[in-house]
């Protein structure tokens, strides 16, 4: 799998999208609610977390932000 993926809830709102490249996860990933509030958004290189990560409540306000470097992850609140 090669490129950008997307998956819908039953509604037809977007429940996620992702990029992939060799069958990873590669680049943005963002995760939505079935109303359509964004859930997550994170980054990935070759199937892995890398970097900023942010989550958000159920009001579309930001929960909270982590970072992941060289595998030790901080959270923000």
């Amino acid at each position: 799998l090669d490129g950008l993926s997307e998956e819908y809830y039953e509604n037809g709102q977007l429940k996620f999208k992702a990029n992939f490249k060799d069958g990873k996860l590669n680049g943005l990933f963002e995760m939505y609610s079935e109303n359509g509030q964004l859930k997550q958004k994170g980054n990935y290189k070759d199937g892995l977390e890398d970097g900023l990560t942010e989550s958000y409540n159920k009001n579309g306000q930001l929960k909270f932000k982590s970072k992941l470097q060289r595998w030790f992850r901080r959270w923000f609140m």
